[in-house]
């Protein structure tokens, strides 16, 4: 689902015939010189064939992170710090050297005796011009200070009243619109993709008629593609969101006992 998308396909039996016929099963137009106007769907292979073609030969380049949305409890100092401490280690930890070539100032002393002595090059290296940045986003943690949490001082509060998924993960499509702002702010105003979003819920034994009723997932997927909606009409650059995931898969942390 791409923001600007005309002539979507519509059948999911095209959609992976079309997949076989170019080696990738999300077919996308890449806007080669569109001036940022993003991307769109096409249906012709030959077509999304020369779009990666073009895309190639532009060199494009992207980094993309499992990022956690990471709130604080409440407004104490311990809950700020413990906030702060979580965001460095589950996600300024990967984005921060690959998009300004530094780790977060936190982790040498969160990881203490650990820490190796990076050579300062080294790490500057790991910075590349990137032509996007994506988000793997799915859920987001409400932290609270816990002296006995490691490797962080922290621990992530259940939310009471909350919807949460056969994962155990909180949907919360408010905190995907702050990550894309955040991300846009942070990360420099980079184009910015929603490179994953989803979530497993129960599936009935067997369909009834040939169709299975799935509001939850229906649910999850308008209320977080809004919340995209949200995140541009406040300035982030979002050129794009991808749903995962089309087909049933291997998850590597539970296997297929959840869809």
């Amino acid at each position: 689902i791409i923001p600007g998308a005309t002539d979507p396909v519509r059948s999911v039996e095209r959609v992976v015939e079309l997949g076989e016929e170019i080696g990738y099963p999300l077919i996308i137009k890449a806007a080669a010189g569109g001036g940022g106007k993003g991307m769109e769907l096409v249906s012709d292979a030959s077509e999304a064939g020369r779009a990666f073609e073009a895309a190639q030969r532009q060199g494009l380049k992207y980094f993309a992170d499992d990022a956690v949305y990471v709130e604080r409890y409440l407004e104490n100092p311990r809950h700020v710090e413990a906030q702060v401490l979580a965001d460095a280690y589950m996600n300024r930890q990967y984005l921060d050297p690959a998009i300004f070539g530094r780790y977060p100032e936190e982790l040498p002393a969160l990881f203490g005796a650990s820490w190796p002595d990076w050579p300062a090059a080294e790490v500057e290296a790991l910075a590349v011009p990137i032509d996007f940045l994506g988000l793997n986003y799915y859920t987001r943690s409400v932290v609270s200070h816990d002296p006995n949490g490691w490797p962080v001082p922290a621990r992530s509060l259940r939310q009471a009243g909350a919807i949460y998924t056969e994962t155990g993960w909180e949907l919360h499509p408010p905190s995907l619109t702050e990550a894309l702002l955040w991300m846009h702010e942070h990360y420099g105003g980079l184009p910015l993709y929603v490179t994953e979003n989803g979530a497993a819920f129960y599936d009935p034994p067997c369909a009834i008629d040939g169709r299975i009723d799935d509001p939850l997932r229906v649910h999850y997927l308008q209320t977080h593609i809004a919340a995209v909606g949200d995140a541009i009409a406040r300035g982030a650059d979002v050129r794009g969101y991808c749903a995962w995931s089309l087909l049933d898969n291997l998850e590597w942390a539970h296997g297929f006992s959840t869809r």
